[in-house]
């Protein structure tokens, strides 16, 4: 079998996702000057819905995925998972900071 630079890859790289689509289809249908009251409901029912839908998948990928792993894999990835959790709300933190300020006052300041 030959294959040539056109081909089309037959598989999606592991990091591809479709979330930032799916949020750019909903904003496009927003986007519509001529929607009626009952179209924006729908879609906002069909949005709720797909939210719900890939909430489940997840997790149930997730449930899947843990049931492959010894105890010690288990321990090792809820630890990973912690790390990456405690890394986000410091950088969450200190961007709020960057932000906003300190929000307590200087001392000798009234």
């Amino acid at each position: 079998m030959a294959v040539f630079a056109e081909d089309e890859p037959t598989t999606q790289p592991a990091h591809a996702t479709t979330h930032p689509a799916v949020i750019k289809v909903e904003a496009d249908y927003g986007k519509l000057s001529n929607l009626t009251d009952e179209q924006r409901s729908k879609l906002a029912e069909i949005h709720k819905k797909a939210l719900a839908d890939t909430k489940e998948i997840k997790a149930k990928e997730e449930s899947d995925s843990r049931a492959v792993l010894t105890d010690d894999q288990k321990a090792e990835l809820d630890k990973l998972i912690a790390e990456k959790k405690a890394e986000a709300s410091a950088k969450n933190k200190a961007h709020h900071m960057a932000v906003k300020g300190p929000t307590t006052v200087p001392a000798g300041g009234d």
